[in-house]
């Protein structure tokens, strides 16, 4: 009875190690998984997992093959890599897509609101986070209308900062327009200090921070 005992709790612990623990895989957008302005990210655990927390680091001459601002999008119960200007998706586009199962203390989803919106942008207000300007933090849109309501969409390149006025880090809009209500992203917090660095080109692994 003891030994099942035993199994059971080493199961669980398994299982929870699984859904916390971030895995890669590396898409490149072709004629079979891209279709307009989005490829399919298609995989056991993602497929009818809204909560999945996803982000995406381009591979290779992707930025400079598509210029557009991309996000992650709920669709027909799967994910996918897209453009958020809605911009066609250049075929030959290689990403490594980062992703954890469910959210965790370090890989969460961030909603604008006005509340959290000040003059630099959305202020993000997370313990890994706040008074850690050595922080290293990943950032994607996260646009899942068919499963979260209300919703926005930004059309804009986003990036991530850390303000020493407000001792917390904030997303904003490149370009300096402003965020919308209700606009998600997802955000990953790894340890560290300076620009996270670009993921080894595996193709599908798992790891932890």
């Amino acid at each position: 009875m003891r030994k099942h005992s035993v199994l059971v709790l080493l199961l669980i612990f398994a299982l929870a190690c699984w859904h916390t623990e971030a895995q890669e895989l590396k898409i490149t957008t072709n004629a079979a998984n891209t279709v307009s302005s989005k490829s399919l990210i298609d995989l056991p655990g993602l497929t009818g997992n809204p909560l999945a927390i996803i982000v995406a680091t381009p591979m290779g001459n992707t930025e400079m093959l598509n210029t557009n601002p991309i996000g992650a999008w709920y669709y027909s119960g799967k994910w996918n890599i897209f453009n958020s200007n809605h911009s066609v998706m250049p075929l030959g586009a290689t990403y490594m897509i980062r992703f954890y199962l469910q959210p965790g203390p370090n890989q969460f989803m961030h909603r604008v609101t006005k509340e959290n919106t000040g003059a630099e942008g959305s202020y993000i207000d997370n313990p890994a986070l706040n008074n850690n300007p050595g922080a290293q933090v990943t950032i994607l849109q996260n646009y899942a209308p068919e499963v979260r309501s209300p919703y926005n969409l930004n059309r804009f390149p986003s990036t991530v900062s850390y303000s020493t006025a407000a001792s917390r880090w904030y997303i904003a809009n490149v370009s300096g327009d402003p965020l919308s209500p209700n606009t998600v992203f997802n955000v990953v917090v790894g340890s560290g200090s300076g620009n996270p660095s670009a993921p080894v080109p595996t193709q599908h692994r798992r790891f932890r921070w």
